[in-house]
């Protein structure tokens, strides 16, 4: 099946600062059952939320995954918590963030849970595909863009194109 991940951190680990966390990340993922197809440019973006904290680098990357969504994101969560990923506060700083966002086109559980996900700000429970707030944030879309221009979002049947052109700048700048 065909997925993309987001990535993103703004905390350094033993890695390294938090564009050396990506790419040792990536460089991890093939050990735990993941295909690397390609990997986006990185992008640094500022923080969401209320804490102050640095910014952060994010990218996305198409990947072959064989089993179901679920045991995917079970794998990434593995995969943080090698980089000592904490989840105790929402939007807080970290070390690093694997998001699934999309997987196969699925939508999990349903449009009507994806629509319910989307409009609250407590962190869904379970698995919800795609992502429900990806079509909402620049540091998602510029790097998803870079890879799969034609991907088209399986709820609302929009490009990437015309998703990014609906949001105001969010001040995401390419690395180079």
């Amino acid at each position: 099946m065909m997925a993309y991940i987001g990535l993103g951190s703004n905390l350094s680990t033993k890695a390294g600062n938090s564009e050396k966390t990506l790419r040792s990340a990536l460089s991890l993922l093939p050990n735990f059952g993941v295909t690397i197809k390609e990997i986006s440019p990185f992008y640094t973006t500022a923080p969401i939320g209320p804490f102050v904290q640095p910014d952060y680098v994010n990218a996305v990357a198409h990947i072959i995954w064989e089993k179901d969504a679920r045991s995917l994101l079970n794998q990434l969560h593995k995969v943080e918590a090698l980089f000592l990923r904490e989840r105790t506060q929402r939007w807080q700083a970290r070390t690093l963030d694997l998001d699934l966002l999309d997987f196969d086109s699925l939508v999990v559980p349903d449009e009507e849970s994806w629509e319910r996900a989307g409009r609250t700000s407590k962190a869904p429970d379970g698995l919800i595909l795609p992502h429900p707030r990806l079509h909402q944030r620049q540091f998602v879309l510029k790097p998803f863009s870079d890879i799969a221009p034609e991907w088209i979002h399986p709820v609302l049947k929009c490009t990437i194109s015309e998703l990014l052109a609906a949001l105001p700048d969010q001040n995401v700048r390419r690395l180079d």
